[in-house]
Parts: structure tokens; sequence; C-alpha cells
């Protein structure tokens, strides 16, 4: 989430998985590719914080 903040266009333009290893991470990339910086920082944002809900509901429950 921090890097969707405060990284720079470039940054966020360079980021990516490196070589996709299935056809759903194709489509996946293509669509980052495409979209301008600020979606891809929202994108980003709400990645990190959907990442952070799940662990903090799974560490809850247990």
């Amino acid at each position: 989430m921090w890097f969707a903040i405060f990284g720079k266009k470039k940054e966020i333009k360079e980021f990516g998985s490196g070589v996709p290893t299935n056809f759903i991470d194709v489509i996946l990339m293509m669509i980052y590719k495409l979209l301008p910086s600020i979606i891809r920082k929202i994108l980003l944002f709400a990645l990190g914080l959907a990442i952070s809900i799940g662990f903090t509901y799974i560490l809850y429950k247990l």
C-alpha cells in the first residue's frame, strides 16, 4: 500500500511480477499495462488493503 501511495509514476509503470506463468497472469498483466498510472495506484492500494484485511481476519479467527 505504501508503494501505491508514494511510488513514483515511473516505478508504478515498471512494477510487475516478471514473466507470467499462466493464462490468468497474462490477462491481468495485459490489463495492468494498459491502464493509466493513477488507476494502477488505486488497484495496488486496494490489493494491499484486501490482503491486510484478509490476514487480519484469518489471525482473528485463530
